[in-house]
């Protein structure tokens, strides 16, 4: 209570002001602009559950990428084509029984270390003018892409052929005539098989994302 001295109120002994410090509910509420929030995006701005399934595809793409998972991708990006070219080139001439098979490491893996750079780049020059996304390359890269992506297909095709026919006739022995290095072989063949894994686990997760971000997004 202030204290009355001679007509004059006394300003010292008043209580202290809280005008300052606002109500606390007229804070506003954290930002949602998260996954949800995406997902409600994604669904709203989709034409039926095909078109939402490829949205919220790429969406987890995007977060994927983004994440230490990405990074993990990124990585092996690089590595396998580079121990590709390291193996076959080591054990260029020790396969008799096929040779294209360290000729198919060498050349897959440098065309596919070319793939890799020239998407770094076009991704690095869609950052530099300040696109939104990266599925629009210039027509040159788009070219080269797509030359890239028709060859490695074919070149990996091809592969199959080499490495899965032999596969019960190949010899580790040295003086046979099927004969072709074990470390070469093996990694050919667990290099091949691992696509096939890689690509059967995608398309399970691909599946299964999608479903799951359906469902959520119809809760929300």
């Amino acid at each position: 209570m202030a204290d009355v001295e001679g007509g004059h109120v006394n300003r010292e002994t008043s209580p202290p002001s809280y005008e300052s410090t606002g109500p606390i509910g007229d804070e506003a509420p954290p930002s949602y602009e998260s996954l949800f929030g995406k997902i409600k995006k994604t669904k709203d701005e989709s034409e039926g559950t095909v078109d939402f399934t490829q949205n919220a595809c790429k969406l987890c793409c995007s977060v994927i990428c983004g994440s230490i998972v990405g990074l993990v991708i990124l990585g092996l990006s690089t590595a396998l084509p580079i121990a590709m070219i390291v193996i076959g080139s080591m054990y260029l001439h020790d396969c008799p029984v096929e040779r294209y098979i360290p000729i198919y490491l060498v050349v897959g893996g440098s065309f596919g270390l070319f793939y890799f750079f020239i998407s770094l780049c076009n991704r690095a020059k869609s950052k530099r003018d300040g696109e939104e996304s990266d599925d629009s390359p210039a027509p040159c890269l788009s070219t080269i892409l797509c030359l890239v992506s028709c060859f490695t297909t074919a070149w990996f095709i091809a592969g199959n052929v080499w490495v899965y026919r032999t596969y019960s006739i190949w010899s580790a022995d040295p003086v046979s005539k099927n004969y072709c290095n074990q470390t070469l072989y093996l990694f050919a063949f667990w290099q091949l098989t691992a696509c096939y894994i890689m690509l059967a686990i995608g398309l399970v997760l691909v599946v299964c994302c999608g479903c799951l971000l359906f469902c959520l997004s119809e809760k929300k």
